[in-house]
């Protein structure tokens, strides 16, 4: 898939309404586009149609195993960065997540401005891998941020 230089698109995996408001808001104020899937299904068409630079899931959708939804994704398209959300945040379920594929984990009460970081830099990521010699520069980049 590609990455969109301008504005990127960024899909939202969430079914509760006052959560999606807050992301959509949250994102739109800082400049990307956004789109809601309100199930794995329409997260699944999303991704084939749409193609986002970056999912947020919501892990606590009524699908059941969001961290499926995720590793479904990746099959659609393996670069997607995603960030898992939820509303309890055991140490168990984020480590799942994370070695499950998603870059970041947040609890609904989540910082704005953490959050907003951590996308600006899975974009970074999404960017470094679409470019030639993305390995190169993606390597160099994490060892710059080691220093």
């Amino acid at each position: 898939m590609t990455y969109s230089p301008i504005r990127p698109l960024i899909l939202i995996v969430e079914d509760q309404t006052e959560m999606t408001q807050r992301l959509t808001e949250l994102l739109n104020r800082a400049g990307y586009q956004t789109t809601v899937a309100l199930n794995r299904n329409e997260a699944l068409m999303s991704v084939l149609t749409r193609q986002p630079d970056l999912a947020l899931i919501d892990l606590a959708s009524p699908d059941g195993d969001d961290i499926v939804v995720m590793c479904e994704l990746h099959v659609i398209d393996p670069d997607l960065p995603t960030i898992i959300i939820t509303r309890s945040g055991s140490p168990e379920e984020a480590r799942t997540a994370m070695i499950s594929g998603a870059l970041d984990f947040y609890t609904c009460q989540f910082d704005s401005r953490e959050l907003l970081a951590s996308v600006a830099e899975a974009l970074l990521v999404r960017r470094v891998r679409a470019a030639p010699a993305s390995r190169k520069t993606l390597d160099a980049l994490r060892e710059a941020s080691r220093v």
